[in-house]
């Protein structure tokens, strides 16, 4: 199935090369509801796991390969102040996407297939529901000074470019922050940079460093 390609080269890009970002992030978020759409139109045709016995197409890569990758990246990408409440939204978005596979998928009701989706669901909405934290988020940050200790950047295709910072707002003790490209190649050990804190989207608050004005 051309799809399973699809779910195999975006979630290498994800791991290993993220670009385009957002086209990337955007078809791993969307291809385990292209799954259930499919097994939706064409029961006959489709299933959510194959097995031995099973004649039916099976759809268990698009819809697991994604979610791990997005929980991939969302771990490595994402600063959020607190992991609680994105595991929470997780595990709450986990269930209503297994609830909505049960009703395609009766089947999975009485096996251990259902555990296995509600893993792989959970997954996929921590790192979905994570990595969209910002969008449509229009609180008024709060906006906390400090200073940077030192810089790091990885070497490679993908350079990750950090920030040391000094304690500040519920930051008790000296942590790395990701750091644009501007803002890293902007500031030096001394330098004291602004560190945007927002609300999020579901209650996931997340920041983000910047130069002062």
């Amino acid at each position: 199935m051309l799809l399973n390609v699809v779910a195999f080269v975006a979630a290498g890009l994800a791991l290993w090369y993220p670009r385009p970002y957002m086209l990337v992030i955007s078809v791993l978020a969307f291809l385990p509801w292209v799954a259930l759409a499919l097994l939706a139109d064409s029961r006959k045709l489709y299933s959510l796991f194959n097995d031995q016995e099973e004649t039916r197409a099976g759809l268990e890569i698009l819809l697991s390969i994604p979610g791990f990758a997005l929980a991939f990246r969302a771990i490595d990408d994402a600063q959020v102040l607190e992991w609680e409440p994105a595991l929470k939204m997780g595990l709450l978005g986990g269930v209503l996407l297994t609830c909505c596979a049960a009703i395609l998928e009766p089947a999975i009701r009485r096996t251990w297939v259902g555990l296995l989706i509600l893993f792989i669901a959970c997954w996929y909405a921590f790192g979905a529901l994570t990595l969209a934290r910002g969008l449509g988020d229009r609180s008024a940050p709060r906006v906390y000074r400090t200073a940077v200790l030192e810089k790091q950047a990885s070497s490679g295709k993908v350079v990750n470019r950090k920030l040391m910072l000094e304690p500040w707002g519920a930051r008790a003790t000296p942590e790395y922050a990701h750091a644009t490209r501007e803002v890293f190649d902007s500031v030096r050990p001394g330098d004291r940079v602004c560190v945007d804190l927002y609300r999020g989207l579901l209650a996931i608050p997340w920041f983000q460093v910047r130069s002062c004005d």
